[in-house]
């Protein structure tokens, strides 16, 4: 008899083994391959200023997948005049993050960007210099910094979500946007 019940106790010792091993199993993700992007930039900088039409700015996040949307900012930018630079959209787009003015001299800088599977992280500083006044022919300056990132560059295309976020870990907005 006791060999009897030490056959079953091994047998549901195995079994409840590989049930845990199969649930856990399910638990436990290999680690998902985080990838630095490569950007450049192609308007506005650290600094940088560009001037809407206050009834519709674009402010905060924003990814620039075709022609159409990037002539958007053509008016807008400063020197007047002043041509976009030419962006191949067939093989990349833009991010960009762009704040409001409201009081001080506001300033933005994309300073990181990377990838892991279906999402793009974009670390920005966002700061203000301390008692820099801006004057009543400035509060219509929104600072701005866009950047283009080569289509080839990326781990995985499609619908992708971007991520803004502050050096600070402040979430900043995101957008999520098809990318062939």
């Amino acid at each position: 008899m006791r060999s009897f019940c030490s056959k079953y106790v091994a047998l549901l010792f195995l079994l409840l083994s590989a049930l845990f091993a199969t649930i856990t199993g399910g638990c436990v993700s290999a680690p998902q391959e985080v990838k630095n992007l490569t950007f450049e930039t192609v308007l506005g900088s650290e600094g940088s200023q560009v001037y809407f039409d206050t009834s519709r700015p674009p402010i905060g996040p924003a990814v620039i997948t075709n022609k159409t949307e990037w002539e958007y900012f053509g008016p807008y930018s400063k020197p007047p005049n002043t041509p976009l630079p030419i962006i191949d959209f067939k093989d990349e787009f833009i991010i960009g993050y762009t704040v409001l003015v409201v009081g001080y001299a506001r300033f933005v800088t994309i300073l990181n960007v990377t990838q892991s599977a279906g999402v793009i992280n974009i670390t920005l500083a966002t700061y203000r210099w301390p008692g820099v006044q801006t004057t009543p022919e400035q509060i219509d300056r929104y600072p701005h910094h866009f950047v283009r990132i080569k289509k080839s560059e990326l781990l995985q295309k499609g619908n992708l979500t971007f991520m803004f976020t502050d050096i600070s870990g402040e979430p900043l907005g995101n957008v999520t946007r098809f990318i062939p």
